[in-house]
């Protein structure tokens, strides 16, 4: 099924993406192989050439890039059909949770640390909308400053337990796609 449905999604880059993409040969569910496909191809690595094709075009423009890297724990929440998202997964959606800091309202607490994420990430959202800089504003000054994104130096915010600061990204897998095009067969 998985081949099949890249067949269907990727048509001739079907064979280069299940080399970047293997499935173990005993292995029965690809969903874990089909997330990541999707994900770096509609979110992670689109959204970086997205910002690189600004950063070439606007390179007075402040850019701001993150990646949501936690694993929830309420994992629960995604319900019986996504048992994968439960330990392994951060799935489409997840921070949204962290920056309402919006989980007790569905039932749900924060462990102390996925507290201060919460915290944290309210912070740079609130400040980046009032003063369009995450760092800045009536939130106070983060303890980590989320850095600019430009397509030289691709530095994302990695939203974690631990934030810090990262460079490129899956960068193998989005130069792949940058290579093939993000509109496929």
């Amino acid at each position: 099924e998985y081949i099949i449905l890249l067949e269907a999604l990727f048509g001739d880059n079907t064979g280069d993406i299940l080399k970047l993409y293997p499935v173990g040969p005993f292995q029965k569910d690809t969903r874990p192989q089909l997330n990541d496909v999707l994900t770096d191809y509609l979110f992670l690595c689109s959204s970086r050439n997205l910002a690189n094709q600004m950063s070439l075009t606007q390179p007075k423009l402040p850019l701001y890039k993150y990646w949501f890297n936690h694993v929830i724990s309420f994992y629960d929440s995604w319900g019986p059909n996504y048992e994968f998202c439960w330990f392994d997964y951060v799935c489409h959606a997840s921070e949204l949770p962290f920056v309402f800091d919006s989980a007790v309202l569905a039932g749900y607490n924060y462990t102390p640390e996925e507290q201060a994420l919460a915290l944290a990430m309210v912070g740079y959202w609130g400040n980046f909308a009032h003063t369009s800089d995450p760092n800045k504003g009536p939130f106070g000054t983060p303890n980590v400053l989320w850095p600019t994104y430009d397509n030289v130096n691709m530095r994302n915010l990695n939203l974690n337990l631990t934030i810090h600061e990262e460079s490129a990204v899956r960068s193998d897998f989005c130069d792949y796609w940058d290579s093939v095009g993000y509109f496929q067969p």
